[in-house]
Order: C-alpha cells, then sequence, then structure tokens
C-alpha cells in the first residue's frame, strides 16, 4: 500500500471537487405553473443539462422578491445551484445570459419593479430593479 500524506495536493484537490458545488447552467424543458391554491406546483421546471442524460426533473424556481416572480419560459437558460450535495436538491435561478443568448435591449418605456427600502442610495426610500 503506498504511503500518503494528508498535505498531499491531490488529497485537497479531491475533497474540493467531492465538497464544494458550482453552478450550472440548465435549459428549460418543461415548466410547470403554480395557478390555482390547490395545484402541484410552485412554479417548477424540468431541466436539461449537459452531460445528464435525462432532464432534472421539477426543479423549484427562485423567486428573490416577496410577492412576484418570473418564471423562466421554454428554452431559456437558467443558473442552477445544489443546496445538499452535487446531485440533490437543485433550485432554478433566474435567466442566464451569454454573449450567445443575450438579453433584451433595455428600450425607452420599458417598466421596472419599485420596491420600498429604507435605506436607498438614491435616498428617496426606493429601490429600482
Amino acid at each position: 500500500m503506498p504511503e500518503f500524506e494528508r498535505n498531499d495536493i491531490s488529497f485537497i484537490e479531491k475533497q474540493i471537487e467531492e465538497n464544494v458545488k458550482l453552478p450550472i447552467i440548465g435549459e428549460v424543458v418543461q415548466v410547470y405553473e403554480h395557478t390555482t391554491t390547490d395545484d402541484d406546483s410552485n412554479w417548477e421546471v424540468d431541466l436539461q443539462v449537459n452531460g445528464l442524460g435525462t432532464p432534472l426533473q421539477r426543479v423549484p424556481v427562485h423567486a428573490p422578491y416577496t410577492d412576484s416572480i418570473a418564471p423562466p419560459k421554454y428554452g431559456d437558460k437558467v443558473l442552477v445551484i445544489y443546496t445538499e450535495g452535487r446531485t440533490k436538491r437543485p433550485v432554478a435561478f433566474s435567466t442566464a445570459w451569454s454573449n450567445e443568448d443575450r438579453p433584451p435591449l433595455g428600450l425607452a418605456g420599458m417598466y421596472r419593479n419599485r420596491f420600498e427600502s429604507g435605506s436607498s442610495p438614491a435616498g428617496d426610500g426606493s429601490l429600482h430593479i
């Protein structure tokens, strides 16, 4: 049996690889809308991820604000973060943009959400997103 030292760099690299869960990009292939109080969905999506043969199913969609959600649509790319382990409990976060898939242009008349805030950089008590 070979001798193994705990400060060996390969041991450290292996531990990082096994324990650090880096975000990945997934493509939405199905959306489950939350339309009634007694349905089974809280806005979930099926995602196709490169390297996985079958889609991740019924992945919850993260909503960054109370009382609002901007669910992805079919074909959107989203950031996928795992909350437990490398393949357990994925969560879909927002739309992921790239140089090939660009966000819409910011044009006059676009709607921006306005949220009340106690410490606005503008000093008027509001935060625009």
